[in-house]
């Protein structure tokens, strides 16, 4: 220990080597780009599992862009033609078997946070159109539809 004090070494450099050198050599590798993506896709493109397996096979993290049209990747930039054609794949194949509707809607006393889940849907609020904008496959957005005549339904009973 006095012999590090006197070359101004620490016992940590030497047990780890120099995690200052190691650091500057990870963040200087890392690149930031966007993916075109829409807002309402963002949800079901990189859910949960895709995000996991960017993460495990090309160490990116992906976060929700700023901007409704993008998703910010953050990794090394050797797999940024990898991840952005895997990621456009996705997008490609939800777009085929996925749709958006402008459901009339003048119920907005609901969750729609809780019911996007539930259904499985993302869920766009348009007040000034008395409706709300519906993303997802076919069959949930009339799952939802229904859910939402027999709730109109049920209010005018009352």
């Amino acid at each position: 220990l006095q012999q590090d004090m006197k070359t101004g070494s620490s016992g940590i450099n030497a047990e780890y080597g120099n995690v200052e050198e190691e650091l500057t050599a990870l963040i200087e590798s890392l690149h930031t780009w966007q993916i075109e993506c829409p807002k309402q896709m963002q949800g079901f493109a990189l859910d949960a599992d895709m995000r996991k397996s960017l993460m495990a096979d090309f160490d990116v993290l992906t976060v929700d862009g700023a901007s409704a049209e993008f998703v910010t990747v953050i990794g090394p930039s050797r797999f940024q033609e990898v991840v952005d054609g895997t990621v456009a794949a996705k997008i490609l194949q939800l777009q085929q078997d996925m749709k958006t509707e402008e459901v009339p809607c003048s119920q907005w006393d609901i969750n729609w946070t809780k019911v996007a889940k539930q259904f499985d849907v993302d869920v766009r609020v348009c007040k000034e159109d008395n409706a709300i904008r519906v993303t997802g496959e076919v069959e949930r957005i009339l799952e939802l539809k229904s859910f939402l005549t027999s709730r109109e339904a049920n209010k005018r009973e009352r």
